[in-house]
């Protein structure tokens, strides 16, 4: 389900092949995932620098939240 304000049809969901599960999009960006969470909520990868660059969560407005 988007959340309010969110066009659900720019959510899609592919296979994740480093994971081999299946993983959301936002408009053809993968959303957020990270193998050390382990609980709702988690954000263990805030920051991190791999797969060719940072990764941060994002607001639902698309824009990078880069604290920690």
């Amino acid at each position: 389900m988007a959340p309010s304000g969110i066009n659900a049809s720019d959510f899609s969901v592919f296979t994740n092949a480093n994971v081999n599960q299946q993983q959301s999009a936002y408009k053809g960006h993968p959303l957020y995932y990270f193998f050390k969470d382990k609980a709702p909520g988690d954000t263990t990868g805030q920051g991190v620098n791999g797969f060719g660059g940072l990764w941060w969560v994002v607001s639902p407005s698309g824009a990078a939240i880069t604290t920690k």
